[in-house]
């Protein structure tokens, strides 16, 4: 049975490194329990990366975090699937040293495959993929807690909805059936919930498990979100509104710069195209490693190219617009970068995303044309670069032309328009039009909105 992560753009560039020492005693523990480290053991105090091989101080260290680490579990909410438990054990390290035997490193593995076992035949073992080293420890120490779930008899299906909708036995039925990846679930809150892992670290679980909630069930966990509105102005002051009645005020950046929810991060690009954009935690303080591939490609831009982006996008299958061509990752697997011109199509100055559901997590994205007229896009699969394009009996009205942003958060759309006002828009008939909107903070000089979903156990 194997663990997939699909998804590489989000989690692989948001790693944070963990290359503390292991202290004597943990090593010691760990090689009690799998004699394949105990050729590393000797007369030290500590044992650091360079006395050990580099992948197996990783297999270490993710095993140390599984030892020591008091997970903070929710309290069970039979409306909230990020309060339900796989497991009942709250030694999480008793229950993997019962089931775990030893550890095989492989030098390649199927794409997207970060770990797999055998269960029936397998003899305790986890073989491990080059994907696995490249996670942070708390996600390789929840790979390993979801493969152990494979020797109790639980195996994936098929993908039948989400971002792998198709992807042979990379999924679970539901929840509730108490597999794999709902032990990722349950071990994924228990970490990001408690006080022994870093803020950025904790953005990176929190994420994963977001991720795994909606696209690793076919049948999705109801769960209970929050849902905000992040807003960003020309003086760089930051504020969060609740869509109702509060507005706070978050923090005031350095430089003004439009930020773009991705996951649990926010990814950040500046006015000043002089400036790198960068990623964060949710906190928009704590810096994230690397900035994701939309990011990494605009900063390798030079200035006069950087000012031929038109649009960026991190909701649905996301997007950069730049001087007519569309970029995105459709490619999941192979974390590659799609690239399509777009001439014979039209000549296109933004992009919208509007929910498909009332939950607002998933979206669609639309490329605008100067005349209004919308054109939908979506990757063709999860493997390949291709792009599908489809006509949309639908356009925005003459009072829509001058915004810059739409976008759907929760079951609501707004938009964002060249003077910086924050709108309503009303998306029901053909016709995408405007209506009024009451926001408790002054509405002016915004140049970035962003919806937020939080999750009530964070």
């Amino acid at each position: 049975m194997k663990r997939y992560i699909v998804v590489i753009t989000i989690f692989l560039s948001c790693l944070v490194s963990a290359n503390e020492c292991i202290p004597k005693k943990d090593l010691s523990e760990i090689a009690n329990h799998f004699s394949q480290f105990n050729k590393y053991l000797s007369n030290k105090d500590s044992y650091c990366e360079k006395d050990m091989d580099e992948q197996w101080f990783k297999i270490a260290k993710s095993l140390q975090l599984l030892k020591n680490l008091t997970p903070n579990e929710p309290q069970v909410d039979q409306q909230d699937g990020f309060t339900y438990k796989a497991i009942s054990e709250n030694n999480w390290w008793s229950y993997f040293t019962n089931r775990a035997r030893k550890f095989s490193v492989k030098s390649r593995c199927q794409t997207g495959v970060v770990a797999y076992v055998r269960p029936f035949f397998g003899g305790g073992k986890i073989h491990l993929c080059p994907f696995f080293f490249d996670f942070n420890t708390s996600s390789q120490a929840s790979t390993m807690m979801h493969e152990v779930r494979h020797f109790d008899g639980h195996s994936h299906t098929r993908c039948t909805q989400g971002n792998e909708k198709g992807n042979s036995g990379a999924c679970d039925s539901k929840i509730t059936n108490k597999g794999s990846y709902a032990i990722s679930v349950q071990t994924l809150v228990g970490m990001a919930r408690s006080s022994e892992i870093s803020e950025a670290e904790k953005a990176m679980v929190e994420a994963e498990a977001v991720y795994m909630a909606f696209n690793k069930f076919n049948q999705v966990p109801e769960l209970k979100i929050n849902t905000s509105l992040l807003l960003s102005n020309g003086n760089g002051e930051v504020y969060n509104w609740d869509l109702e009645q509060k507005a706070d005020y978050v923090l005031t950046m350095n430089n003004p710069a439009k930020v773009y929810a991705s996951a649990n991060y926010m990814t950040i690009y500046p006015e000043d195209r002089n400036l790198d954009a960068y990623r964060t935690s949710g906190d928009l303080v704590t810096r994230i490693e690397k900035a994701g591939l939309f990011a990494e490609t605009y900063n390798d831009e030079t200035l006069s190219e950087r000012d031929k982006y038109q649009a960026i996008t991190y909701l649905g299958n996301g997007g950069m617009l730049k001087d007519n061509n569309l970029i995105l990752i459709c490619d999941r697997m192979g974390g590659k970068l799609s690239n399509v011109n777009l001439d014979d199509k039209g000549q296109f100055n933004r992009i919208i995303s509007i929910a498909k559901n009332s939950s607002g997590r998933e979206h669609q994205n639309f490329l605008v044309s100067e005349a209004g007229e919308l054109l939908s896009y979506n990757c063709a699969s999860i493997s390949s670069t291709k792009v599908n394009f489809g006509q949309v009996n639908k356009s925005l009205s003459s009072d829509l032309a001058d915004i810059t942003q739409l976008l759907s958060s929760g079951d609501k759309t707004y938009a964002l328009n060249e003077s910086g006002e924050l709108i309503s828009v009303d998306t029901k008939g053909n016709k995408i039009s405007r209506s009024i909107i009451n926001l408790p903070i002054e509405n002016r000089d915004w140049i970035s909105i962003a919806p937020i979903t939080k999750p009530e156990v964070f």
